[in-house]
């Protein structure tokens, strides 16, 4: 854990004075400059440039501020903190670097067209011991595929893929319910749209790997957090293969959700594939609930009829 090392290290406390002084100094300027002046490049060409032990603990508190270094000096953050991102310029300067990057490190426009290339470059070692923070990793990448990433589906995925294992794989589906969560409408559409619809369809053919259980499970957790899609979703979860599920929370969350209500015929659709799974009784908590409310709405009679075989089968109270 290098960040750590160097948070509690001489050599990281004193990056991490340049850093705050190197901030106070641009704030006192106007305009405020878009280059360090020679006391603040000297500094800290100092630690870029220092081979030893403190060199690298400072230069993971440099990378972990890596979106402030090139708001205040994109040339210097170019040409002296990128090369540290690519394992060939040393392993040490590799770990210390996306270290500290992916404990601290802020994503924006200006660091996701920096880092690009290091992105998929280090994913080919995702499952080596070179990474200390495979699961941050992970999020950083949802972050730069789904955001920024000019070509997802044909670039960044199939790279994650190639490389990562199947815990890789869905950690990335954890992030993704997480990301979905936590979004606006109009952010989701944007996601749907570009590449998030075809990514799951392509799932279903196998492409670039057939789904396995586990993501499965986490992929129909995020039906809760969809609202205008949320029909169109039920559509492509309930024809993935079905798999026993045992921490799935999506009665629980859809029982206590408008969506039961705006789209009863999709959520029965969805119950009545879960009841075909053989999941765990503990994920229909709540689940007697839900169905009661849906047998209430005009469904068709296929529908209400499976809903009703469904609660005797389960045993549902």
């Amino acid at each position: 854990d290098w960040l750590y090392l160097a948070i509690n290290h001489p050599a990281g406390i004193l990056a991490e004075f340049w850093l705050g002084s190197l901030s106070l100094w641009r704030k006192q300027q106007d305009p405020i400059p878009n280059a360090f002046s020679e006391e603040y490049r000297g500094a800290l060409s100092e630690i870029v440039q220092d081979p030893t032990l403190p060199g690298t603990l400072g230069r993971s508190i440099l990378a972990g501020q890596l979106a402030f270094l090139m708001a205040a000096d994109e040339q210097f953050t170019r040409e002296k903190l990128l090369p540290l991102f690519d394992v060939n310029n040393g392993i040490l300067n590799f770990q210390a670097a996306w270290d500290g990057f992916l404990a601290w490190g802020r994503l924006n426009p200006a660091v996701a067209a920096l880092l690009e290339s290091s992105f998929l470059a280090a994913v080919q070692r995702i499952e080596s011991a070179l990474f200390l923070r495979r699961e941050r990793f992970v999020k950083y990448y949802t972050a730069m595929l789904g955001y920024f990433a000019a070509d997802p589906l044909n670039i960044w995925i199939p790279e994650l893929f190639r490389y990562g294992s199947v815990d890789i794989r869905r950690h990335f589906a954890s992030d993704v319910g997480h990301r979905l969560r936590n979004m606006d409408e109009a952010q989701q559409q944007e996601w749907w749209k570009r590449w998030l619809r075809l990514y799951w369809t392509n799932r279903l053919r196998g492409a670039p790997d057939v789904l396995e259980p586990g993501e499965i499970e986490r992929m129909v957790g995020w039906l809760p957090r969809f609202d205008l899609l949320f029909a169109e979703a039920v559509d492509i979860a309930v024809q993935m293969p079905l798999t026993s599920m045992q921490h799935c929370s999506v009665v629980y969350e859809l029982s206590k959700s408008e969506l039961l209500r705006r789209y009863p015929t999709a959520v029965a659709r969805l119950m009545l594939y879960l009841g075909e799974s053989g999941s765990s009784t503990h994920i229909w908590y709540r689940g007697r609930e839900l169905i009661d409310e849906l047998v209430k709405s005009e469904l068709p009679s296929e529908l209400e009829n499976g809903l009703k075989e469904l609660v005797a089968r389960l045993g549902l109270t």
